[in-house]
């Protein structure tokens, strides 16, 4: 399932839907004890959300909502319905348009559902309320004040042969910067080196993360590396290129030992994205449920001026 979708409207009704887990405890026959749980996690029912924002080509969808609990009444023999839902986490890959997201259960193999978002405002929203539990993110949280971040160094060491997929993380100074020239100047004033092109296609976003992070947020925000992910993933470092034929194959190979309807969701593309970005997000999923689990592996992990930790999860 691909929805088109902004702030509040990434649609949690239709994730109850797609993974069939919304039900209702019945009431008991002819005993007064409630029957067990079946081992799932939160007790609350979907309500109706407000209007999501639109904007920036965000599509709404058919009905937004969210997880505000509205009051159960109980019914006639006096045993309340228990709603049931598993824990929710989610993975970001940034694409030209915004970000492609994937959002999956915690502690099941699939399904997921793959998500386009503007703004990472709207994520945070998600995150604040409880509707999601992580997020695991593919942009540099925490910027170094002369660099180069810990966790860059070990992920490289790492990565082996793709090492050159980890750009270094910009440093602070060049925050606000409103052109490439004046980037790189501030880099060279900063740490003797100028900013790289690739580094700089990023900014924004980095700059978007660093806004509305804080140091709480980040027990349920974590910055991820997808090919340090799938490196865990798979056991090794991936062999090819993630753009190319190979290094697609052996990535949804990877993918699909974790997530069961992996190959059918990588197949929904947005605007503005490409067919890796999926399968970035798709990683960056599953280290978000190993953080939750506290299975995950952590690089670096130092502080930043802001008492952010630079840090990688996977």
């Amino acid at each position: 399932m691909a929805l088109a979708l902004s702030g509040a409207g990434l649609a949690f009704g239709l994730i109850f839907d797609l993974f069939g887990r919304r039900r209702t405890r019945p009431a008991p026959v002819a005993s007064t004890s409630a029957p067990a749980t079946e081992g799932l996690h939160a007790t609350q029912e979907p309500g109706e959300s407000l209007r999501p924002r639109a904007g920036r080509g965000a599509v709404e969808p058919r009905e937004a909502m969210d997880f505000s609990p509205p009051a159960t009444p109980k019914p006639s023999d006096g045993h309340t319905p228990e709603r049931v839902f598993p824990m929710m986490v989610g993975g970001l890959d940034g694409c030209r348009k915004g970000w492609v997201m994937v959002i999956t259960s915690v502690d099941e193999p699939g399904p997921g559902l793959v998500s386009m978002v503007s703004d990472i405002e709207e994520v945070v929203a998600l995150v604040d309320a409880g509707q999601l539990v992580a997020v695991a993110v593919d942009i540099p949280i925490g910027l170094p004040g002369i660099g180069p971040r810990l966790c860059d160094v070990e992920a490289r060491k790492l990565l082996g042969p793709r090492r050159s997929s980890v750009f270094p993380a910009p440093v602070r100074a060049v925050v606000g910067s409103s052109s490439y020239a004046e980037a790189c100047a501030r880099s060279r004033a900063a740490c003797g080196r100028a900013l790289s092109k690739q580094t700089y296609v990023i900014l924004p976003k980095v700059e978007a993360v660093d806004e509305v992070m804080t140091p709480e947020r980040q027990a349920k925000v974590v910055e991820v590396h997808p090919e340090v992910s799938f490196t865990l993933l798979a056991g090794h470092p991936m062999a090819h290129h993630k753009a190319t034929a190979g290094g697609r194959a052996e990535r949804l190979a990877a993918l699909r030992t974790v997530f069961t309807d992996v190959d059918e969701r990588a197949e929904e593309l947005f605007a503005g994205t490409q067919p890796d970005d999926i399968l970035d997000a798709f990683v960056a999923a599953w280290s978000a449920r190993r953080w939750v689990m506290g299975s995950c592996r952590r690089l670096g992990g130092e502080l930043d001026e802001r008492s952010f930790r630079m840090e990688i999860i996977a």
